[in-house]
């Protein structure tokens, strides 16, 4: 099958995503959940933990916004065009993977201020009042996720672990962005930190991936990073060490 840099579409929210990311905001981020509310007041007469409630009010916010979200896709897609084949390309050897022809990565540009994905169906959210660089970095976070698990579902012999591949693909991240091909691909500054792991575990993985190109292949070093990532969740419920912050 041949294999093909994916294509960026930005579409007109996604509504499944916005309110699984505000029930997201609601149950972990108390900030930012304040943030959005005073941003949409219509999200304060919503019922948070009724996913129908949720997705309705924010179905029916859209043509509100209608305006702003198209003006955003029109600035984000020019800014990410400027970025798009050169991180793809990037990624895919990086990882030692493609995607087939005329896959596509769907970012929807919508309401909340974080991102969730689908990694089964390549979906992810940007919030519309992003400045053209935040979503830029929000795509290049979001696609390298994809990437991850690309690589790891390509073979067969591969087995997944769903906790630990998600907190080694979102302790990548910023190991990713620190490379120099990468700071001198983007001209802002890229996230060096992750919300999600602790520096501890983004520096052991680091010193797997270094050199990041070698002989050694990326399911290789994937394989010896699961058993580090393993020993540091241990270490975490006997109560001697973070993995998550």
């Amino acid at each position: 099958m041949a294999m093909a840099i994916p294509i960026t579409a930005f579409t007109h929210g996604n509504c499944h995503l916005d309110t699984v990311a505000i029930q997201i905001l609601y149950n972990a981020d108390s900030t930012r959940w304040a943030r959005i509310t005073d941003k949409f007041q219509f999200l304060k007469t919503v019922v948070p933990s009724d996913y129908r409630s949720v997705f309705d009010s924010v179905q029916q916010a859209y043509p509100r916004i209608e305006a702003d979200i198209l003006a955003s896709i029109s600035r984000f897609s020019s800014e990410w065009s400027n970025y798009e084949a050169s991180w793809y390309l990037f990624l895919s050897e990086l990882f030692e993977c493609g995607f087939p022809n005329e896959t596509v990565f769907s970012a929807g540009v919508g309401i909340a201020n974080i991102s969730p994905r689908s990694i089964a169906t390549k979906e992810f959210i940007i919030p519309y009042y992003a400045p053209p660089s935040i979503a830029s970095i929000v795509i290049a976070h979001e696609t390298s996720h994809f990437f991850y698990y690309k690589s790891i579902t390509n073979s067969s012999a591969t087995q997944t672990h769903p906790y630990l591949d998600w907190i080694i693909s979102e302790a990548l991240v910023p190991i990713i962005f620190s490379l120099p091909e990468v700071k001198s691909l983007f001209p802002f500054p890229l996230p060096s930190t992750s919300y999600a792991v602790s520096e501890k575990l983004i520096d052991t993985i680091e010193h797997e991936m270094s050199p990041t190109r070698t002989s050694i292949s990326w399911l290789k070093k994937r394989e010896a990073i699961l058993v580090h990532v393993r020993s540091l969740i241990t270490e975490y419920q006997m109560g001697s060490s973070n993995v998550r912050n």
